[in-house]
């Protein structure tokens, strides 16, 4: 209520030492919080060298038709493909598969292409 009142009556200002605590401990608790959830989100970032962007290029090549997960050798490659959206996981009889999405068939060069308007 005070600073309602101050603010209307013009030149006076009003200082409440509550909210400039609350306001402080917010910038000491958030600076740690969000420097451990840094290091969190770091440390299962996927490393992406050029042996895996490999890997993971050929298993896309292999995913033009449902490709069965027993089939799948490297893990990692499978995981960038499905975070870049260019596979997903489809049913394959009683076990499960990977087919590509139609971001992945376009990346293959055999998606659906867009008509061009004259």
């Amino acid at each position: 209520m005070l600073t309602a009142i101050s603010q209307t009556a013009g030149g006076l200002g009003y200082f409440s030492p509550r909210h400039a605590s609350a306001g402080f401990a917010v910038v000491l608790i958030g600076g740690p919080a969000g420097t451990i959830e840094a290091f969190g989100i770091w440390a299962h970032r996927l490393r992406a060298d050029a042996a895996l962007i490999e890997a993971g290029a050929q298993l896309l090549a292999s995913c033009e038709a449902v490709l069965p997960i027993e089939e799948i050798r490297n893990v990692p490659a499978a995981f960038l493909l499905k975070r870049l959206a260019l596979i997903r996981v489809a049913p394959l009889g009683p076990s499960h598969g990977v087919e590509a999405t139609d971001k992945g068939s376009t990346v293959l060069g055999k998606g659906k292409t867009k008509k061009k308007r004259m």
